[in-house]
């Protein structure tokens, strides 16, 4: 918990925390901060902080990520990724084999 008003809502796997601080009239919503681990910034990159966090930070959603939801979603985007890379690497041998039957 932090100062009256703030509260730590999460932390990433880099390190990160994430705060909701109260609005004292209520509405419009209350602020969303992020600490970031890196203390320079000039290295801190937004789109490396986890999409989930981003999206809660944005207000697209109203509730923070669990860390469970975090590594779900990283999960799928590897599988994503290694999907990607062999359809890629067997496009790249197809198009070989045409090229050496002389077909391109």
């Amino acid at each position: 918990t932090g100062s009256a008003g703030k509260k730590m809502v999460g932390k990433d796997l880099f390190g990160n925390v994430y705060w909701e601080i109260e609005n004292p009239g209520g509405t419009p919503n209350p602020r969303r901060e992020v600490d970031y681990a890196e203390k320079n910034l000039e290295e801190i990159k937004w789109h490396e902080i986890p999409p989930e966090w981003r999206m809660w930070l944005t207000y697209l959603k109203h509730v923070p990520p669990t860390p469970e939801q975090v590594a779900a979603s990283a999960a799928r985007r590897a599988e994503t990724l290694r999907l990607a890379a062999k359809i890629e690497e067997e496009e790249r041998r197809e198009r070989s084999l045409r090229i050496s039957r002389g077909d391109d």
